[in-house]
């Protein structure tokens, strides 16, 4: 039987094998998905499991549920040899092993693009996982409860009832509204703390947010949070985040006890440089409208997709 290998078992991996199961006729094809998680995640669900609106589990899908005649194998992919057709596998705790494939499909989806910000890795919370979203929840919850015994006006009362989030894309302004809406939520539940101690801070490098709609829409959604409490800081770049004090390069600081990462995602960078398919100057695999694979030239790469 042809083997089709499947590299990531995000939402276009488990829709591709998914869709393959319904076409392909039983011995016609194995299909395998490499993911190390064993479930795919719908993204545009994290900001509402991050706000506590959508439980964690109604935001994932089982693979091995709903992949009958797929195997899955919970692993990483750290090589792919085109040329040879052959993908080295790396199971957690285990040794690599070969996998020799006949068409390959490379879904390995993207990652949060960082810069090198002081700060930044030891103290953000990127949304690309339902363990970020989780946690973004847990630790807002629990800056309540901690804020909630210590005097009013004191700095670490209001640290921790700040909340900061860089990147104004679609991601980030869900994730600012969703979060203002469950702090709301939880001043119902901690009658010692006021609505004005709590502060949110969108931070964004460009002078609009949300690039991707029209200029009138992304002003009515700042109209919007502005009259939800929330502030947007415009042409404003985060410059250092040491110890959880985000500070930025039109001189403001602000102490924060959680700051949401969401400046932007690129291509998975271990799948793409470990493999020998052509790739674009941004770092993603160059492909055709049908998500054939081509070389610089256009020509179509054999059995890659």
């Amino acid at each position: 039987m042809p083997k089709i290998l499947i590299v990531g078992g995000g939402y276009a991996g488990f829709y591709t094998a998914w869709k393959l199961e319904k076409h392909l006729r039983r011995g016609e094809a194995e299909v395998v998905v490499v993911d190390p998680l064993p479930y795919m995640t719908y993204l545009p669900f994290l900001p509402e499991v991050a706000s506590g609106n959508i439980e964690p589990r109604h935001a994932v899908v089982s693979l091995r549920r709903h992949l009958k005649r797929t195997r899955v194998i919970n692993a990483r992919v750290t090589n792919i040899d085109h040329a040879n057709k052959t993908a080295t596998i790396s199971p957690e705790g285990g040794e690599d092993w070969q996998y020799d494939y006949d068409q390959i499909v490379v879904t390995a989806g993207s990652v949060s693009r960082t810069f090198p910000i002081a700060g930044i890795a030891d103290n953000a919370i990127g949304l690309k996982s339902i363990e970020e979203a989780v946690a973004a929840r847990d630790t807002l919850v629990r800056n309540f409860e901690r804020a909630a015994s210590l005097p009013v006006g004191s700095e670490l009362r209001k640290r921790l009832l700040t909340v900061i989030v860089v990147g104004g894309g679609f991601a980030g302004i869900e994730t600012l509204g969703e979060l203002r809406s469950a702090a709301n939520a939880l001043l119902g539940q901690f009658p010692d703390i006021s609505y004005d101690e709590t502060q949110f801070h969108l931070i964004e490098a460009m002078g609009r947010i949300m690039p991707e709609v029209s200029l009138p829409t992304s002003e009515k959604v700042l109209k919007d949070l502005a009259q939800r409490g929330a502030h947007v800081h415009l042409d404003t770049q985060v410059a250092d985040a040491t110890d959880g004090v985000v500070k930025t390069n039109t001189g403001e600081e602000y102490p924060s006890g959680l700051i949401i990462w969401t400046a932007g995602v690129m291509a998975n960078p271990k799948v793409v440089n470990g493999s020998d398919l052509p790739r674009e100057q941004r770092g993603r695999i160059t492909t055709q409208a049908d998500l054939r694979v081509v070389d610089a030239e256009g020509n179509l790469v054999e059995g890659a997709w």
